[in-house]
């Protein structure tokens, strides 16, 4: 790595990048983002090294002017997103309304907008397909708004190497998104809108991004690089004893890099550095390296088919064997709670009486700790669907918790599948996207383990992007699709190496030597040393194993042992050569029965075109250590000594001349080679002697059976031990899932002790008095209020509960509890103590976590207020006359008071719990009330004064008034019911009758009263008439007149009022008409003389206001055909009456004459016109007012009087 002040460059690589050499921020947002954009727009740079999409939570049916308002605040150009959009550096990209955004091959697509759950999560949708599309170059920042959306895109764009961003508290205008993005852990900086841009900016010239142009995910590291990545990888196994080292390299250096970036450095070997000082960073770096995204029923089609076709394979001809699955790299166990549910809903019924144990492991403590939890926000369920939510989660604070049963049925443990040991009979392996992260050597290692874990119908489930590779030996594809396979049968169990676990490679082949270095310390033996004594003290030999197949040599075997031909072997049987074969396989049977060493006599065999003599000692070596019985076979060649000749024999030479070594020798092989042909000579005499060739072959073939026989029995006997090896891994296993489920144990009995703690501060702090027993009916738990009102005591616990005095009343508590322990019904019952408290006793069953009832819980509420404000409700009641019936939601009549049954003289069993078309004879059966009764109970409604007449076969016909209202009441729950009151109203409506028929005859007498004073004041006004005549008198004549005139507007109106319908009100309008055409007639004037206009419309006057106000209009309209037009002129007359206000009017009187005379005062004129209409309006209670608008205008305000009663 080269390093400069203002420069440094890097070759780690960072994987692929479809969009170019920039990176591609996804900014979320909802309530309150628009703000946050802009802020975070203003404070980033003109020319950034990076590209930014805004996904804003949008209505969908409005254009959105979210483009041209963020334009203002970035110089960058700002545009809404096409399909098909290609990304460009230094631009800013807009969702559009009604779409769901995505990243492809660095361009922009879009759909149409879809839902999840009922939410519509665009920002999740965006930020997902960006961190797979950009892995390390994806950016993630989380702004203001409501809800959750974001958090899994947070998630995918950290697993891939990204960085995440999220708005801080303070400066979020609403932080419930923030908040959600922080809770999964995943977000690398918490800051303001301008200080994420300000981290962007400086993100955006790192070396780590600017080299990207030059750099490529095959670039070699330099050396100094290599280093350091060591170095690194070092740390990491010194402080977690994981090592990466054969992990996939580019993911990570992807993480450091990253982590690089997060740290402000430069260079690899400065962050090295840092971690050398700094354990937390350590602690980071190890927690991003295990980061992986996981999510509920991720890939949906995997689980359909483990449902439909795994699960029922698995179950085929099973017992009470358990179901055993292992989920290795389970992360937060999202996984795994999945494969659960799939299970349970699979089983059914039959999933109580199914054991089944899950064990799930994974290397991070952080992850397995929330997966033992099982609690996940309401964004991490976001794959449940409802039903599922309902059955298997409990809804909490932090969002919803896997029920306590499946939590039960998993069991969490940390483990490195690469290194600790396995589970074993295990029925299915779900490792989904764990191989991706290991690299070859880790996945080859994993691979036989896997096998050897499975049973032999087991099922191994992997990830979308897995396969088995080179191990199709091992596994057969079921479907390839969903990387489902089934094990295969080997002819050998798979073979790994487990920790602390020994091969017989690791020893020295002599036994001698063996027992000399394990009494001996453990020191270092120079190779030079060890070289010399196999060299020239050890002899020739191999160790073979069980199966005698050698795993070790020393010295040249050569003479003794070679490959055959054929398929290679290294059976020391089959190498074997001539004259040795049958002598050894003799000796190694013999050797494994014993435990002493087995040597043969001397053999002859050929070597280098002559004969050598060899013994053979084989010896067996058994013990734990060694993994079972191993041989070892020592080739020594021997020199065999010739007898000496017997006197007279001429072997001796006559002349006692010596002979030399060389001659000698000579003559002893000579006579060796002789002495093993006459040999062989009589022998083959012998042979013939003594039986024929048949007999011979028959001894051979039962010599040959006889063999076979033999080795038909080692072959067991090799079984037989490959069979306790594999009982030693399966007890090793064993002991490893004991130990996890002691663990467990232990995390539970944490839980358990907190789980205690709280119920005892729970039972203490309520205010209600508690009762818990079991089935035996002896007391468990009381709370502190029972020992005051119940009198039990602390001592009593353990007592039956039957055996203490409680200072309640209740006689046959022992049949209410155990009858509602055996019909699991809870019962209640209304009690009172010594002192006359009334209380409500409820009795409850006890259920166990396996829904098994072990007793009662027994509960007194204080209902004593509560009772006497219903018995003062049930007395009021009873006491009000009006019939009250109180009717439930199926209609039924749940009660009545007692005025209902003497009114109607029914019996209360002919009543209750009946409907209530039902009583009687059906007199309450009619289509109007059902649908009456019908609405109040659906729209939550009342109905007043519905009348309904019946001849009732004993009381006679009744009028009825019928109100009904829903109220809420509670008998055994809070329910709705329908309260309905009939007010019998027969005897009004008799009354009112007999008013109407008085009414009736009073009109008629009031019309005739009318009638006659109309006909007595026209009698008046005909004698003033005919007094009229004989008047000489101008003066007097003109007095008679007006008051001629006057009588006949007040006989006008007792006209008008025995002629109309209602005799109390009359239709001013039509009458004012005709009292002004009377007026003229009086004049002698007709109506085509004067304009007279009128506006009088719907006004009604009675008659102690109608009489005042015409005799106003006739003196007003008289004195303007007097005086307004003088010498016969044509003028214009306006009478206009409206009302101003409830109960308050105004009339105009105006015409367009010569007015009244200058100086004039009306109301202190002697006119008795004037003085007349001035008192009228008095009386009126009104107000008049005089005005010259082209004439003279009157407006007078008045009240309509009210008769005083």
């Amino acid at each position: 790595m080269k390093n400069t002040k203002n420069k440094a460059k890097t070759n780690l690589p960072t994987g692929e990048n479809p969009s170019g050499s920039f990176p591609i921020v996804g900014v979320g947002a909802s309530a309150g983002g628009l703000e946050a954009f802009q802020k975070l727009l203003r404070a980033l740079p003109a020319k950034a090294n990076m590209a930014f999409v805004l996904i804003q939570h949008l209505d969908p049916k409005h254009q959105s002017a979210l483009t041209s308002i963020l334009s203002k605040s970035t110089s960058m150009p700002v545009l809404e997103v096409k399909d098909g959009m290609k990304v460009e550096a230094s631009h800013v990209y807009i969702i559009p309304p009604n779409f769901d955004l995505f990243l492809s091959d660095g361009h922009l697509k879009l759909s149409p907008r879809s839902r999840s759950q009922g939410q519509h999560l665009p920002v999740n949708s965006f930020l997902v397909s960006l961190a797979n599309e950009m892995l390390e170059n994806a950016l993630g920042v989380i702004l203001s708004g409501t809800g959750s959306d974001g958090s899994l895109g947070i998630q995918s764009i950290k697993s891939g190497g990204g960085i995440t961003f999220a708005q801080d508290e303070e400066s979020a205008t609403y932080d419930q998104m923030p908040k959600s993005a922080i809770a999964t852990g995943c977000v690398d900086f918490v800051l303001a809108p301008t200080e994420i841009a300000k981290e962007l900016a400086r993100i955006s010239q790192h070396p780590y991004l600017m080299s990207q142009e030059q750099a490529s995910p095959q670039d070699e590291l330099e050396n100094t690089e290599v280093e350091e990545f060591g170095k690194i990888l070092f740390l990491l196994r010194k402080h977690f004893k994981v090592d990466f080292a054969n992990y996939k390299e580019a993911t990570i250096k992807r993480r450091i890099l990253k982590r690089m970036v997060q740290n402000k450095l430069d260079a690899i070997g400065a962050y090295r550095r840092l971690l050398e000082v700094n354990a937390t960073e350590v602690d980071a770096l190890y927690n991003d390296i295990l980061i992986n995204v996981t999510s509920f029923f991720r890939d949906t089609e995997p689980f359909q088919v483990l449902k439909d076709e795994i699960f029922p394979a698995i179950m085929k001809g099973r017992k009470n064997e358990p179901v055993r699955i292992w989920v290795p790299g389970c992360s937060t166990g999202e996984e795994v709670y999945s494969i659960a549910i799939s299970l349970l809903e699979f089983l059914g019924d039959k999933a109580a009486t199914t054991i089944i144990q899950i064990f799930a492991t994974d290397i991070s403590e952080r992850a397995i700790e929330k997966a033992r939890k099982g609690i996940y926000s309401e964004n991490g369920v976001d794959g449940v669907s409802q039903d599922r939510l309902l059955r298997f989660f409990t809804k909490q604070i932090e969002g919803y918790q896997i029920s306590k049963s499946i939590r039960e049925m998993c069991v969490f443990a940390t483990q490195n599948v690469t290194a600790d040991p396995p589970f074993s009979r295990v029925d299915l392996i779900s490792c989904r996207n764990l191989l991706i992260y290991l690299g070859p050597a880790l996945q080859k290692k994993v691979m036989p383990i896997f096998h050897y874990a499975l049973k032999d119908t087991g099922i191994l489930l992997l990830g979308t992007s897995e396969t088995i590779g080179v191990f199709s030996h091992l596994f057969q594809r079921i479907d390839g699709k969903n990387k489902i396979y089934s094990k295969k049968l080997t002819a050998m169990r798979s073979r790994f190496e487990l920790p602390n676990s020994y091969s017989p490679r690791d020893f020295p082949s002599v036994p001698q030597i063996i027992k000399n270095i394990s009494a001996a310390p453990k020191v270092d033996i120079k190779r030079d040393f060890e070289r010399y004594l196999l060299n020239h003290y050890v002899p020739v030999g191999v160790f073979v194993n069980k199966d005698l197949e050698i795993i070790h040599t020393m010295g040249d075997i050569g003479p003794y042992l070679t490959l055959s031909q054929g398929a290679p072997s290294l059976n020391v049987a089959k190498m074997a050569h001539e004259g040795l074969a049958v002598d050894l396989r003799t000796l190694i049977q013999k050797a494994k029965k014993v435990e002493t060493p087995i040597k043969s006599e001397p053999l002859r065999i050929k070597y280098n075109g002559g004969y050598k003599n060899v013994c053979i000692e084989v010896v067996s070596l058994k013990g734990p250590e060694l993994g079972g019985q191993n041989l070892l076979i020592l080739f020594r060649e021997v020199t065999t000594e010739l007898q000496k000749p017997s006197k007279g024999s001429g072997s001796r030479l006559k002349s006692g001349k010596k002979i030399s070594a060389g001659t000698m020798e000579s003559k002893n092989f000579e006579l060796q080679r002789e002495l093993a042909v006459a040999k062989k000579s009589l022998q083959s005499l012998k042979d013939n002697f003594e039986s024929s060739l048949e007999a011979q072959e028959a001894v051979n073939e039962k010599l040959k059976s006889s063999s076979e026989e033999m080795l038909s029995s080692n072959e067991e006997l090799q079984c037989t031990n490959e069979e306790l090896e594999t009982s030693k891994e399966e007890l090793q296993s064993t002991n490893e899932e004991l130990n996890t489920i002691k663990q467990e144990l232990k995390n539970r009995n944490v839980e358990l002790n907190l789980t205690n703690d709280d119920l005892v501060n729970l039972l203490s702090s309520i205010k209600i008095p508690v009762v818990m027993v079991g089935g035996d009916l002896r007391v468990r738990r009381i709370t502190p209020l029972a020992e005051k009102i119940l009198n039990i005591l602390p001592t009593d616990i353990g007592r039956t509960i039957t055996d203490i005095t409680l200072n309640i009343s209740m006689p046959n508590l022992r049949e209410v509890i155990s009858n509602v322990m055996e019909t699991v019904v809870p019962q209640e019952f209304e009690v009172k103590d010594q002192k006359s408290h009334w209380y409500s006793f409820r009795i409850h069953p006890y259920r166990t976590i396996d829904n098994k009832i072990d007793g009662a819980v027994l509960l007194l509420v204080d209902i004593h207020q509560l009772k006497l404000s219903r018995d003062m409700a049930v007395s009021i009641v009873e006491t009000v006359r009006e019939s009250l019936l109180l009717l439930s939601q199926n209609l039924k009549v749940v009660s009545a008071n007692q005025s209902f049954y003497e009114t109607y003289q029914v019996s209360r069993e002919d009543t209750e719990n009946h409907l209530i078309y039902d009583l009687g004879n059906k007199q309450w059966d009619i289509p109007k009330l059902r649908s009456l009764l019908t609405e109040v109970l659906s729209k939550k409604c009342a109905f007043k004064d519905y009348k309904v007449e019946y001849e009732f076969p004993n009381i006679g016909k009744r009028t009825m008034l019928l109100n009904a209202r829903l109220i809420n009441i509670q008998i055994d729950k809070m329910e709705e019911m329908i309260l309905l009151s009939i007010e019998d109203t027969t005897e009004r409506a008799k009354a009112e009758e007999r008013i109407l028929a008085q009414l009736a005859e009073k009109e008629v007498l009031l019309k005739e009263i009318h009638h006659r004073v109309k006909n007595n004041l026209n009698i008046v006004s005909s004698l003033l008439d005919l007094q009229a005549d004989s008047i000489k008198d101008e003066n007097v004549l003109k007095v008679f007149r007006e008051s001629q005139n006057r009588i006949r507007s007040i006989a006008l109106i007792h006209e008008k009022l025995y002629q109309a319908k209602d005799l109390a009100r009359i239709n001013f309008g039509d009458y004012v008409e005709d009292l002004v055409l009377s007026v003229m007639n009086t004049f002698g004037m007709d109506i085509f003389q004067h304009t007279v206009k009128f506006d009088i419309k719907n006004v009604h006057l009675n008659v102690d206001t109608a009489i005042p106000c015409s005799l106003v209009i006739n003196e007003l309209v008289s004195n303007s055909l007097k005086h307004a037009f003088p010498e016969g002129k044509n003028g214009e007359i306006f009478i206009g009456l409206k009302s101003i206000a409830e109960k308050k009017f105004e009339l105009i009187v105006w015409d367009n004459g010569v007015g009244l005379p200058k100086g004039l005062d009306f109301r202190t004129t002697k006119s008795l016109g004037l003085q007349l209409v001035i008192a009228l309006v008095k009386q009126l209670e009104g107000e008049i007012e005089l005005s010259f608008d082209k004439g003279t205008v009157f407006k007078i305000r008045f009240a309509e009087l009210q008769k005083e009663v």
